[in-house]
């Protein structure tokens, strides 16, 4: 089920992903910085070192080059290690990632954000997901289709 809201190291910390990948992995004060000056929105993968589902997801869909491709076209890549929290100062005020990850209610990992660059969640989507799908959700965000179809009509829409 994926939750769309209207109103979202350090480069990636060396636990994750392989450097060969061609996504750059930023820090989330990086991916803020960066979409001040750029169209893209964030994408936001919260991980944990000791979540299979989260290495599931980094060795079966973050390796695949259509989904590198996705990300690179359409988003700025962040990753949060919630065992490694960041912090820094947003809008004038200290935060850390824990604490913005619990205001947006991320309850467990592996979870995936995208949200704007004054971090309002575009929408949010817990849980592993297989390539294919997680394909769709990259264009279904990326491509702004969100802003006027549900992902189940873009997803009957985009199947072949």
């Amino acid at each position: 089920m994926l939750f769309v809201s209207g109103s979202i190291p350090l480069h990636a910390q060396s636990s994750w992903f392989d450097t060969e990948e061609q996504v750059q992995w930023l820090s989330l004060s990086e991916g803020i910085s960066q979409a001040q000056n750029s169209d893209k929105i964030i994408l936001i993968s919260v991980l944990a070192e000791n979540c299979p589902y989260c290495r599931k997801m980094e060795n079966n869909v973050y390796s695949e080059s259509v989904i590198q491709e996705g990300i690179t076209e359409y988003f700025l890549p962040v990753v949060i290690d919630v065992n490694e929290s960041e912090d820094f100062v947003f809008n004038g005020e200290p935060i850390s990632t824990n604490k913005l990850l619990s205001n947006w209610n991320v309850m467990g990992t592996p979870t995936t954000l995208f949200v704007d660059d004054d971090l309002n969640i575009i929408a949010f989507q817990p849980g592993y997901l297989n390539p294919g799908m997680y394909n769709k959700l990259l264009h279904f965000v990326g491509s702004g289709a969100y802003a006027t179809t549900d992902f189940e009509e873009f997803e009957m829409d985009h199947d072949h």
